[in-house]
């Protein structure tokens, strides 16, 4: 991650703020790969937290197959965002995206795109 410059601890949009969608992927496989006793409470629908109910804001989670979460967003600059990994098998892929108007379009596109990743997958025997 050495073309990352943060300029704040929020990620909110700041003057020269700056990560790659490349960055957000290798650091979503970093923490996979050291976290993973933590990394499952990303997949969660939702959380109880005394008399409240936390939802989830990952509409992806149970619509594609094997997706387990990581975060959503928007700024106005960046518009609506979603970092959403999905694994089957021995497969796991990691979708980035950004820029988007609106939250369904987000939604609509990381479908679209897990649909088409996975069908790009072949298993060598």
């Amino acid at each position: 991650m050495l073309d990352s410059v943060f300029r704040n601890v929020t990620g909110f949009t700041a003057n020269r703020h700056l990560m790659s969608a490349l960055e957000v992927a290798r650091l979503t496989s970093l923490i996979i790969a050291n976290y993973p006793r933590c990394y499952w409470l990303l997949g969660l629908r939702s959380v109880r937290f005394g008399r409240n109910v936390f939802r989830n804001r990952n509409l992806v989670l149970g619509e594609v197959k094997g997706s387990d979460g990581l975060k959503t967003g928007h700024t106005k600059t960046g518009g609506y965002g979603l970092v959403a990994t999905a694994q089957r098998g021995k497969h796991r892929l990691i979708m980035v995206i950004n820029g988007l108007r609106r939250a369904a379009a987000r939604r609509k596109e990381t479908l679209r795109m897990f649909r088409w990743g996975f069908k790009q997958l072949v298993v060598q025997e």
